[in-house]
């Protein structure tokens, strides 16, 4: 056998030896130890990338909203769930739980009644609203409606909050009942507007409450809202 032959024998089985000193010896329990960590941090990774959400919004699982109350304004924006506030109905409206207009069924809404025939209201409507265009709205009604006011504003709980009103038929089988609605936008948190819209019972066009007398119950109703 050549030098150079003997020199690569004796290279190959120094890398052998030094291979084999280098593979780690565990023991069964050794091994099954350490895969029930990997088990354990793949887990946890795996539940952060599932719960994370940018600050502010809400946890929620399978797509359902987590860790908020049942009176929470919630509201869908940019794909996230955000909270906006607590609301608690006040005394004098009773709250009609078979109504519903939006499609999201973890959005907040609230549709009420009052308690009292002599209430200048018919029924009130509560919502949040994402990223709202107010005044695409505000032209949209008026290609809708010819009594449409322009749109103004007023301070609620210190915010400078906009509204505008408009009265239509009630349906097209009784042309003489009217009814006018007032639609107010609160500004809110996260790029949202909390809607009160207010609703007056049907009735004839010259009998209609005045918008003042409306929005004389608005310190009522959101006398239970409190922003985040």
């Amino acid at each position: 056998m050549g030098n150079a032959a003997r020199q690569i024998k004796r290279r190959r089985e120094k890398e052998q030896r030094y291979n084999t000193s280098r593979k780690p010896n565990w023991s069964k329990e050794k091994k099954t130890r350490i895969a029930v960590i990997c088990g354990i941090v793949g887990l946890v990774v795996l539940l952060f990338l599932m719960f994370w959400t940018p600050a502010g919004t809400v946890k929620t699982w399978f797509g359902k909203p987590m860790f908020v109350s049942d009176n929470s304004i919630l509201v869908k924006n940019h794909d996230y769930y955000y909270s906006l506030g607590t609301y608690t109905l006040p005394d004098g409206y009773t709250q009609d739980k078979d109504y519903s207009v939006v499609k999201d069924p973890n959005r907040f809404e609230l549709k009420a009644v009052p308690n009292k025939e002599d209430n200048s209201l018919g029924y009130f409507y509560l919502t949040p609203i994402a990223s709202p265009n107010l005044d695409a709205i505000h032209s949209s009604f008026k290609g809708m409606y010819e009594d449409v006011s322009e749109m103004q504003e007023m301070n609620i709980l210190g915010k400078e909050a906009q509204w505008f009103s408009y009265s239509y038929p009630a349906d097209q089988t009784t042309p003489s009942e009217y009814v006018r609605n007032i639609c107010i936008y609160i500004p809110a948190a996260h790029e949202c507007d909390l809607l009160l819209s207010l609703y007056s019972k049907k009735t004839a066009q010259d009998a209609l409450p005045t918008e003042e007398q409306m929005l004389a119950q608005v310190d009522i109703i959101l006398s239970g809202l409190k922003f985040q």
